[in-house]
């Protein structure tokens, strides 16, 4: 039923006692013990976890993942999704926490004073303000998360 728990951890780069938790989770996915995880299975146990994918999102996820084009995901492509959104989720907390970094007020924003002195760390007065005007998207003098976000090389949050 399970790919080889080798080649999911190199694959994945992942710690075996990971790889162990996932496969724990891939069958409580597979309600019914098929080997795989169907679009309505996927979409059930995100509902349980708290989230609320469309179920074109759930497809998305599964034509994305699906290498062998079954519709389904088998174990090493469940631990792919698995392990995909996990460094995401990850990823999306290192921003959360450079961020604050950055904006010492806590108004939810970095100011351009903020900005400007810590870039010039980094680069002259002039180069720094040239950073903040293409950053600072909507022109309010402020860089909101999202645009630290599309900073640091992240994707821009669609609302």
């Amino acid at each position: 039923m399970f790919g080889s728990e080798e080649s999911v951890t190199k694959q994945f780069n992942l710690p075996p006692e990971d790889i162990e938790l996932y496969r724990k989770v891939f069958s409580e996915f597979d309600r019914n013990k098929d080997g795989t995880i169907s679009a309505v299975e996927l979409q059930s146990a995100f509902r349980t976890a708290g989230h609320n994918p469309t179920e074109a999102e759930v497809q998305d996820m599964i034509n994305i993942t699906d290498t062998n084009n079954t519709g389904k995901l088998e174990w090493d492509e469940f631990a792919n999704l698995l392990a995909t959104k996990l460094a995401e989720r990850e990823e999306e907390a290192d921003y959360k926490e450079t961020f604050r970094v950055f904006s010492k007020d806590d108004e939810g924003c970095i100011t351009m004073e903020e900005m400007k002195f810590v870039l010039c760390q980094l680069c002259t007065s002039d180069e720094a303000e040239k950073i903040i005007e293409v950053v600072d998207r909507n022109g309010d003098g402020k860089i909101s998360f999202s645009e630290f976000r599309c900073m640091m090389g992240a994707n821009p949050i669609l609302l």
